[in-house]
């Protein structure tokens, strides 16, 4: 199983098998400079416009289990691939525990430890993109795309998604118009997953359902159903679409449940709509 297989359900893939992989894909490179019709009816991209943040019913396990992999930091004296394995396991968990700006912290250190390989600069890619650093996240895009196959169906979606937010619509368009649906079922759902993400940034209701519904009816094809439906469960990019009917028919009831103002008037816990402070910036 390749690397780029792992964990669809954050899009961004831990080093699970990376001791299975018996190497380290593309560390002895070093990284290079990183150099159809709209949908009807969206509203234009936005720089400035980061995605929403909200409160989810089950953050408090996420949390719990970040702490874990946090936790599992190996000794100095812990080999490379070691090293590495923990820091993707920490952005994996991150990312499921919606702290993108850890996750991005420890990719690049990740990538400090073998600059070569594609899949770290995609990552990284999607953190920063969750923290509306569009620019950044389109720059690492780039680099994925430059350093591994240019017609990587992942890395290419994933720039779609932020050209599109940096008002490239056209370009964005044309990128995901190029990428094939793939025949094997975790690719497949996987780019269904990836066309979810980028219709959440165009906007397109109708589409991201389709995609979602699509990669749902995949899932019983694969070894762990419950966590491909973890991803739009508890993805940042899905947020803005919580509350809608068809989104809690596919995926279920999400959003944390409003907690009454506590003695003193103090202010409730955000819900839906509510921005939750970030923090976690790299």
């Amino acid at each position: 199983m390749s690397a780029t297989l792992q964990a669809a359900s954050s899009l961004i893939f831990p080093a699970l098998a990376i001791a299975q992989l018996g190497l380290l894909p593309g560390c002895g490179r070093p990284a290079p400079v990183s150099a159809g019709q709209p949908p009807a009816a969206v509203a234009q991209p936005v720089e400035a416009r980061p995605p929403v943040r909200v409160r989810l019913k089950d953050d408090a396990v996420y949390v719990k289990k970040l702490a874990a992999a946090l936790a599992a930091e190996p000794a100095v004296v812990a080999s490379k691939e070691e090293r590495l394995n923990w820091h993707l396991a920490v952005a994996s968990a991150a990312s499921d525990a919606r702290a993108y700006g850890l996750a991005a912290r420890h990719y690049r250190s990740a990538i400090d430890l073998c600059p070569g390989w594609d899949v770290l600069y995609a990552n990284l890619s999607v953190a920063l993109g969750k923290l509306g650093r569009y620019k950044e996240a389109e720059a690492q895009a780039l680099t994925a795309v430059a350093l591994g196959d240019r017609t990587a169906m992942h890395a290419n979606m994933v720039l779609a998604s932020w050209e599109w937010h940096l008002g490239k619509n056209q370009r964005a368009l044309d990128r995901i118009a190029k990428v094939a649906e793939p025949t094997e079922p975790r690719e497949r759902h996987l780019y269904h997953s990836c066309l979810a993400c980028f219709y959440a940034s165009v906007g397109d209701e109708t589409r991201i359902e389709q995609a979602i519904k699509a990669a749902l009816e995949i899932a019983p094809e694969l070894s762990a159903p419950a966590v491909r439906r973890e991803f739009f469960a508890r993805d940042v990019i899905f947020d803005r679409y919580r509350g809608k009917p068809w989104f809690v028919k596919l995926v279920g009831e999400t959003l944390a449940e409003p907690e009454a103002a506590p003695a003193g008037n103090l202010a409730p816990v955000p819900t839906a709509g509510t921005m939750v402070p970030k923090g976690d910036e790299p």
